[in-house]
């Protein structure tokens, strides 16, 4: 019996990577931020543009308006959206693909719609990067500059691509494709999944009730979350307080409560909730795949805390395997 298998895709979280990198066969690009998606250049069957990193998504995803896929029969598998709306997944072959000076073997991306992201951010977007090919990488993020090094990942590295020391040092774990910090708000243990492709930080709203001391609702601000499809939903805000990651503390951090459950049915270990850009984009952040890790530099020693505007959409993609 061939059993469905549903990829959840989510566009909610920019990355923020400070890494330990070797110092040889070392990348620097450009990128930039469209509200708070990360873009990038980089290139796939000799067509260059732009595409989103996104630590959230499971694969190599491509823009069906500019790439046309096939169906595949006996591979059945669907997209859903950070709402759980899914989607039929077509398939793309490529000869080749490349970020920076680097090229990745595949042989296959996946393709969906991604017109409501093009049109809600006003871009011209080739697709998304995600897990397949992140995989291999060891990244940092300097928001500062707006510029991502990164190498294939090893390792037997000890060199870290920043010459600073970084202020904290994270271990990471995975749910799927999805890296995750351990994290406590008074007693309550916290799972909370490392998201570049989330405009905001989420808290599912499930969470809540453990944590509802810690908890501060912002007074009549509601924000709009979107997924990659045409689905939206209004959802609460406000402050969660008392946040320590690896008994760091972290200071108070702005979420969006929203069920992720739609998520959470694809994955190995159910998330509390993501962290993305707002969280990430001060300063440096790395992330190393292979060693597990996830460093952060901050000259002032605190962490991004950017408040939703009122009525904001965000883009939302679960991703799941």
């Amino acid at each position: 019996m061939n059993m469905s298998r549903i990829f959840y895709t989510c566009l909610t979280s920019l990355l923020l990577f400070t890494i330990v990198f070797c110092a040889n066969a070392k990348d620097r690009i450009p990128f930039r931020l469209e509200g708070n998606l990360l873009l990038i250049k980089a290139t796939i069957n000799g067509q260059t543009g732009e595409f989103i990193l996104d630590t959230g998504a499971p694969d190599l995803i491509l823009n069906e308006a500019r790439f046309k896929g096939i169906r595949v029969p006996w591979e059945d598998k669907n997209i859903a959206d950070f709402h759980g709306h899914v989607s039929a997944v077509k398939y793309y072959a490529i000869n080749q693909f490349s970020m920076g000076g680097l090229s990745f073997k595949k042989q296959y991306a996946l393709t969906i719609d991604l017109s409501s992201v093009e049109k809600t951010k006003g871009i011209y977007l080739l697709g998304i990067i995600g897990y397949s090919i992140l995989k291999e990488l060891n990244m940092m993020f300097d928001f500062d500059r707006q510029e991502l090094s990164f190498t294939r990942s090893r390792k037997k590295c000890k060199e870290l691509l920043s010459d600073e020391i970084p202020q904290a040092t994270f271990d990471l774990r995975f749910s799927g494709h999805i890296p995750f910090l351990i994290a406590n708000v008074g007693k309550k243990k916290l799972r909370l999944g490392i998201d570049t492709g989330a405009e905001i930080n989420i808290l599912d709203n499930r969470a809540l009730k453990h944590t509802s001391t810690h908890f501060d609702q912002t007074k009549k601000l509601k924000v709009k979350v979107k997924g990659v499809g045409h689905h939206q939903k209004t959802a609460n805000a406000g402050t969660l307080q008392n946040l320590h990651i690896h008994g760091h503390p972290v200071g108070p951090i702005d979420v969006t409560l929203i069920s992720i459950r739609p998520l959470n049915e694809s994955l190995s270990v159910a998330l509390n909730g993501l962290l993305g850009i707002p969280f990430l984009k001060r300063g440096k952040v790395g992330i190393d795949y292979k060693k597990r890790k996830l460093y952060l530099w901050k000259p002032d020693g605190q962490l991004a805390n950017n408040q939703p505007e009122e009525g904001l959409e965000v883009l939302v993609e679960g991703e799941g395997q």
